[in-house]
């Protein structure tokens, strides 16, 4: 703690930016925010620290650009060293900041892409877990049936299926979090 600084302290405060960004750039960087688990605010700083163009390279086309009046105003909450530098990019590479951000969270399209392919293989595997939880099922009721309910085997198989089901809703969930992602 000795060697901090009132810059270094300001750089990590958080500031409100506000861009003009199409309503897809906003889905996109919303939806891989939720997939990933991550606040938009980090995902961001993330992809401006990440970034080839703090190296000097020239930015990269996000693809037709869209409409501006299809832009609609975002406000995200940033620290002002991710600022700085954006706005610093923007200048270098004479490049609107609302077109710089956009670069940005475009780059985030081949993520994009491998999640939704692991979401369509995840999907492909729930008929097979749901025949594997209904079969754990349907021995728990085979053993308590054939030894009674208090018999040690029939208790450790009742709570493999229990703990089946849980698993079942735990995977349920994650399937219907990547939902969100199958129509980007």
């Amino acid at each position: 703690m000795d060697n901090l600084t009132l810059k270094q302290l300001r750089a990590k405060q958080s500031v409100r930016v506000t861009f003009k960004l199409s309503p897809e750039t906003i889905v996109l960087l919303r939806s891989m925010a939720g997939q990933l688990g991550i606040r938009q605010k980090t995902l961001f700083d993330q992809l401006i620290a990440a970034s080839d163009l703090m190296a000097g390279g020239t930015p990269a086309s996000p693809g037709a650009a869209p409409e501006p009046q299809r832009r609609r105003q975002k406000t995200f909450v940033l620290s002002q060293e991710t600022v700085d530098t954006l706005n610093q990019l923007a200048r270098r590479h004479n490049v609107p900041r609302n077109l710089l951000v956009e670069m940005f969270i475009h780059r985030l399209r081949p993520i994009l892409a491998e999640e939704q392919e692991r979401h369509g293989l995840r999907r492909q595997l729930l008929p097979d877990l749901a025949q594997q939880t209904a079969a754990m099922a349907d021995l728990q009721a085979r053993a308590r049936r054939l030894l009674g309910s208090d018999d040690p085997l029939t208790r450790e198989v009742s709570q493999l299926s229990q703990a089946a089901q849980a698993a079942q809703s735990r995977i349920m969930a994650i399937v219907a979090q990547g939902e969100s992602l199958a129509d980007l």
